[in-house]
């Protein structure tokens, strides 16, 4: 899909799947067994259309999406289109965690090591080390559940919930790869 013909149909709310190349994304697809390595919220700023998203050494950001389509990285559109599920909620939620930190890697060992989670899970640890602190499904998920979803997927805790688990969610309709 070329980017600039759809970027208008793209709405607040609905979600950005990035299938990263680089080594941390492959691990993962690799760990998660996911085609994406990555995904983030839909926001425009005026005319400008942005991902808000929880990225490594950055934290929450907003970031303009024909950055990212105009630097090669592979973008998939997922519409929303559960309309149970309030974007204008989400959207709010999500700009309330903008600038907050990106999860510790105490929080990545809790949520996908394997030997070390049925650990923390036999002696009773929380789900999440810090519930102010988001690595990006994480985020997605708080953002969905802000907004009033409460489908399948909504019975795991948003910090056990991969790139992957998002894009399979019922409420989005994957609609294609953004191109220049």
């Amino acid at each position: 899909m070329q980017y600039q013909k759809v970027r208008r149909k793209i709405r607040d709310g609905d979600i950005l799947a990035f299938r990263g190349t680089r080594c941390f994304s492959w691990l993962i697809k690799f760990r998660t067994l996911s085609r994406v390595s990555h995904v983030g919220v839909a926001i425009w700023f005026g005319d400008r259309l942005c991902c808000l998203e929880a990225m490594e050494g950055s934290g929450v950001r907003l970031y303009p999406v024909s950055k990212f389509v105009e630097d090669g990285e592979f973008v998939d559109w997922y519409e929303l289109y559960d309309e149970a599920v309030s974007r204008k909620q989400m959207t709010e939620f999500a700009l309330t965690c903008w600038g907050k930190r990106y999860a510790s890697i105490w929080q990545f060992i809790r949520s996908w090591g394997v030997i070390c989670r049925g650990w923390f899970d036999k002696n009773q640890s929380p789900p999440d080390t810090d519930p102010d602190r988001f690595f990006c499904s994480e985020f997605v998920m708080s953002a969905l559940r802000e907004g009033g979803y409460a489908g399948e997927g909504f019975e795991k805790p948003p910090s056990r919930t991969s790139p992957g688990d998002i894009v399979e969610l019922p409420c989005l309709h994957r609609m294609g790869k953004l191109v220049p």
